[in-house]
């Protein structure tokens, strides 16, 4: 009877367990698939902004961006990120001015890097 008791109560050990752990794959499956596209935006554009170009792709990266990544992390992790955000807008806005012709001079590369670095963070493969 106790080898009978004792087995069944490793199979229902066992089968929690299993469970948790693949629903924790299944978690971290979602959120890269999620953040990898992200996380290819930001590298493009430290790469050209490394180069000293304005990349292009930051006018339209933004909050909107990142709607379904938040839906993927924990609420503390969410307002680092809109802190996180916040700074990466306005280092799109400080990081260059308006000429008189009306050409951009992007004239502080290292401020914009380093809010797309702070961004990549958030959105590293698990």
């Amino acid at each position: 009877m106790l080898a009978i008791f004792t087995g069944l109560l490793g199979t229902l050990i066992g089968l929690f367990f299993g469970n948790r752990l693949a629903l924790g794959r299944e978690k971290r499956k979602e959120f890269n698939e999620i953040a990898l596209p992200i996380f290819e935006v930001l590298e493009k554009q430290r790469i050209s902004a490394k180069s000293g170009s304005f990349p292009n792709s930051a006018n339209s990266f933004g909050e909107n961006s990142l709607i379904g990544l938040k839906q993927h992390i924990s609420s503390s992790k969410y307002k680092r990120l809109d802190i996180s955000l916040a700074n990466y807008v306005q280092a799109k806005k400080s990081c260059g001015t308006f000429n008189s012709v009306g050409d951009y001079d992007f004239n502080k590369p290292d401020v914009l890097i380093s809010a797309i670095e702070d961004l990549q963070k958030y959105v590293r493969r698990k």
